[in-house]
């Protein structure tokens, strides 16, 4: 899955190396976004999977930090970090609509926090009623160039 650092991230980093400006990094959330991604602005959140959870069983998961289900580790001694277990969201109750993109928030709740990094699926997935999305270990991988 190639993916791309967010405005946000790439700007926090420039500060942390070069005005030695502090990043202090929260948990880190996935979310599953139809058709279009949020894009490195973030613009795009229109498109995230929606609805109250009690109807649709749709939530962002936690990755690290407060509980995460997932930690990563380097692929390869390279830049690219990729998920150590698989990421599993609950089985839907209601139609999430295609998958296309995956994106990373440092906040649990949909529509909120700073966008981290995004990325579209080698596949879109088709997820409806009593379906249910996986992200297979070693397959989300975070790549600095």
């Amino acid at each position: 899955m190639a993916g791309s650092l967010s405005n946000y991230l790439e700007a926090a980093l420039l500060n942390l190396v070069l005005n030695n400006v502090s990043y202090s990094g929260t948990a880190v959330c996935a979310a599953l976004f139809t058709g279009a991604g949020p894009g490195e602005d973030n613009s795009g959140t229109a498109n995230e999977v929606s609805g109250p959870f009690s109807t649709t069983r749709y939530s962002r998961k936690t990755l690290s930090g407060g509980g995460g289900v997932s930690t990563f580790s380097f692929l390869d001694a390279s830049t690219t970090y990729k998920n150590d277990s698989d990421i599993q969201w609950d089985i839907a109750t209601a139609d999430w609509g295609t998958i296309t993109y995956v994106a990373l928030y440092d906040a649990f709740t949909s529509g909120t926090g700073n966008l981290l990094w995004y990325g579209q699926l080698e596949r879109s997935f088709e997820c409806p009623t009593g379906q249910q999305f996986l992200i297979p270990a070693g397959h989300l991988r975070v790549t600095l160039k």
